[in-house]
């Protein structure tokens, strides 16, 4: 028979899987997960071997030498083995793909180091492209294209620094706002910011649309789009408005359970370091696998280039996919220590008696249900062309598992009858978590772009600036819904604690909810409300 954890509800109410009952679930899972990790070490020490660092920064001439280092000879190349310590940028130059044409579209080679750039030619990424626009063939325009980015970023770390780190205290700073402000405040708030925003773009691009004189599909694409959006809103919030007191309901109990244990936004954001830690890790790997590279003869008899092998590229992708999984991994870990915590916060009748909620969730995930984790995650990996439904349903999954340790299987099976019989509440409650993800985002982004274009005020608004900016609004806004995840994950363990209640309620099996079935004529006991008082 079950041991009941303590804390938990009376006889008869949903009750959080004891640790003495739980098994380790999805094991080959993990076990996978660690040998793909584990797989990419000798692979990169093999690809190290031939990998140059400096000349993926610094570029080279075209006898294979490094600009800005003393080289080696190279066996059987002559002229190779200079000392280019003093010309860290390489100077390019345009060859004709077809040179049977006049006009024929042109490809980068490499041509010699130099201690400068001269103008009219243009600097970017330490390397010295010609004067002139010329039509390029697609790999010399990917490249360019390349440098370009890394000559934003190289240039503006500082201002994508502060704008993600502005992400981040933003993103706290909308739980302060949802704790000491009404639920129903603010997200009537979103709505009228994101009813006058979309209408504003709708106007606007319309406009463009209509005096443009090469009527661009783009602009009437993203007015359909925002007046589609526009309509969107209006249509939810007159259909599922009934809803909006058991939703406030809901986000009202989650925010309390986040304030309640606020070691949960600690884990948080060490499991943000970490993320940061790997993934800048894994971009030096593929930094390191394209810089293995093999020097080749080129279509300039007199110069030779450096090709990247058919199998860098198949181990890039696989690095990737790593990343990928890695980063829906630590996303499930952080979904698995919240859902555990919030749903004991949520099954305790009396608040008090917890005693680390937060410390026993990290206790029974790291014991028992790492293969989960790593099963979910390598779903919304293979999914990543869906991403977002991917995630909405794995997310919840995941709140399942931490609440009564199924498997991956099990516990799927078990959401999808409950989202089946509480169709309306969880469309109803996507939604109103949507809209206001959507205007926080929203606020974020311009917030953050404003702070980027701040900080760039005393300096030359250029093409490089833009695409900065553009990055650190695109990392602001990742670090924002990762933070957001936490209120998300919240509000889904609540909500699928009160659907088993409810479906406990409809069998018989328990009488009475912690939240109202019926949210018109609910009334909140009295106990139970001195009790959230005292929790607050």
């Amino acid at each position: 028979m079950p041991i009941p954890h303590s804390g938990d509800h009376e006889q008869g109410h949903i009750v959080s899987e004891a640790p003495q009952n739980r098994t380790c679930t999805d094991t080959s899972y993990f076990i996978a997960i660690v040998t793909c990790c584990l797989l990419v070490i000798p692979f990169c020490v093999a690809l190290s071997m031939g990998s140059d660092i400096n000349r993926f920064i610094y570029g080279y001439d075209r006898f294979g030498n490094t600009c800005g280092v003393k080289n080696k000879p190279i066996y059987g190349i002559n002229c190779s083995g200079k000392d280019l310590t003093n010309r860290p940028i390489a100077r390019l130059k345009y060859y004709p793909v077809n040179r049977c044409m006049l006009h024929s579209t042109k490809k980068l080679l490499p041509d010699v180091c130099v201690d400068r750039c001269i103008p009219p030619n243009k600097l970017i990424f330490h390397r010295c492209y010609p004067a002139g626009h010329v039509h390029l063939d697609d790999n010399s325009k990917l490249f360019k294209n390349m440098t370009e980015i890394f000559h934003a970023i190289s240039e503006s770390i500082i201002t994508i620094v502060a704008m993600a780190l502005a992400g981040l205290v933003l993103s706290l700073l909308m739980f302060v706002c949802l704790r000491w402000h009404h639920t129903t405040v603010i997200f009537w708030a979103m709505v009228i910011f994101q009813l006058i925003a979309s209408a504003t773009a709708t106007s606007l691009l319309w406009l463009r649309y209509g005096t443009s004189e090469t009527k661009q599909t783009l602009y009437l694409l993203a007015a359909l789009g925002a007046m589609v959006y526009f309509f969107f809103i209006v249509l939810f919030v007159v259909v599922v408005h009934d809803a909006f007191p058991l939703i406030t309901r809901l986000y009202d109990e989650a925010i309390a359970a986040i304030f309640r244990m606020p070691t949960i936004m600690v884990h948080l954001l060490t499991t943000l370091v970490a993320v940061v830690m790997s993934t800048s890790f894994m971009i030096f790997l593929l930094v390191l696998i394209f810089s293995n590279q093999c020097l080749q003869e080129s279509d300039d008899p007199l110069t030779l280039e450096y090709t990247t092998t058919s199998s860098t590229f198949i181990f890039a992708c696989y690095v990737i996919f790593v990343m990928l999984w890695v980063y829906a991994f630590a996303e499930g870990w952080q979904c698995m220590i919240t859902a555990g915590s919030v749903g004991q916060y949520y099954l305790a009748r009396d608040k008090s008696i917890l005693q680390h909620p937060v410390r026993k969730s990290y206790h029974l995930l790291t014991r028992y249900h790492l293969g989960t984790v790593a099963c979910g995650s390598l779903f919304v990996t293979a999914l990543s062309f869906m991403r977002y439904l991917a995630n909405y349903f794995v997310r919840k999954v995941f709140a399942l598992t931490a609440l009564h340790g199924q498997t991956f299987q099990k516990s799927s099976v078990q959401l999808t009858k409950l989202m089946i019989l509480n169709w309306f509440h969880a469309v109803a409650i996507t939604g109103f978590h949507y809209i206001l993800k959507c205007g926080f985002s929203c606020l974020i982004l311009l917030l953050t772009v404003g702070l980027g274009t701040w900080m760039h005020l005393e300096n030359i608004y250029t093409y490089y600036t833009r695409v900065a900016i553009l990055c650190g609004a695109l990392i602001a806004n990742v670090v924002a819904c990762f933070v957001m995840q936490v209120l998300s994950v919240s509000v889904d363990t609540v909500f699928l604690c009160f659907c088993e209640e409810q479906a406990k309620d409809r069998s018989g099996d328990v009488h009475g909810t912690y939240l109202a079935p019926t949210p018109k004529n609910y009334k909140e006991p009295e106990e139970l409300k001195e009790d959230r008082q005292d929790t607050n």
